[in-house]
């Protein structure tokens, strides 16, 4: 069976607020561990991933905010597009912790079960404490697309994409979250099977796209340049602090 489960997926992980034993280690493969864990309140189970992506942060970004891409690296996504975005690749002086977009996606499924379609909505920030970006997506509505004939919208889906530059900046220890219920009248069991592999085949199949040499430069600019931006606040905050505890010490 294809993995649909996949839709719309940019997008890796939500760091849940329960300590690391409640996750259950399911498989560990090409450096990549995909975890799972029993949401009390639906049948459906909550998954992550984890796994190094060899390509700085900034890039894997700026691949990750090409709505184009989609159908190349979400299994089975047919249709991506772009509803809403309130930046652009000349956003220099807006906060990337501003930054959000709204992106509608169909996926295919087995016949005879009809198509499934979501609307996501995205919102991109940077951790200064542990310098790292986050991309959360959360199922929402929007007046450009409203439920389509001949296709079951997914109301109900949560991503979080983790991503943290290790080795110098040169790679990105990516980190996936997906929570989602496809609707319908598809069993759990069938839908948990499915979705337990999304984690795994988002990350291998980053690790692949960000090789691409045509890609948005522009966008890649725009991402670096944020980066530089919160890391000096976190510099000159970390100064100025350790310049107060010095002379409450005098």
């Amino acid at each position: 069976m294809k993995n649909w489960v996949s839709l719309m997926l940019f997008c890796l992980w939500l760091p849940s607020a329960l300590t690391a034993a409640d996750w259950e280690l399911i498989n560990n493969e090409d450096g990549i561990k995909v975890y799972r864990k029993e949401d009390p309140n639906s049948n459906m189970f909550e998954f992550k991933g984890q796994g190094v992506v060899y390509a700085d942060a900034a890039r894997v970004i700026t691949f990750l905010t090409d709505i184009g891409l989609m159908t190349e690296w979400v299994d089975g996504c047919k249709k991506a597009k772009m509803l809403e975005r309130n930046f652009t690749e000349k956003s220099y002086d807006m906060s990337v912790n501003q930054f959000y977009m709204i992106v509608y996606g169909e996926n295919s499924v087995p016949w005879p079960l009809q198509n499934r379609d979501n609307i996501l909505k995205g919102k991109i920030s940077y951790d200064a404490k542990r310098d790292q970006a986050l991309i959360n997506l959360k199922d929402t509505k929007h007046a450009k697309m409203p439920p389509q004939s001949g296709l079951v919208r997914m109301n109900f889906m949560k991503v979080r994409l983790t991503l943290k530059p290790i080795k110098n900046d040169k790679y990105t220890w990516v980190q996936i979250y997906v929570h989602l219920d496809p609707g319908g009248v598809i069993p759990a069991w069938a839908v948990n099977f499915i979705s337990k592999s999304v984690p795994y085949k988002t990350i291998k199949k980053l690790r692949k796209l960000v090789k691409r040499e045509k890609y948005n430069k522009e966008m890649e600019k725009l991402i670096v340049h944020h980066i530089l931006q919160l890391r000096k606040g976190k510099t000159v905050k970390n100064a100025r602090k350790n310049k107060d505890k010095r002379l409450k010490k005098q």
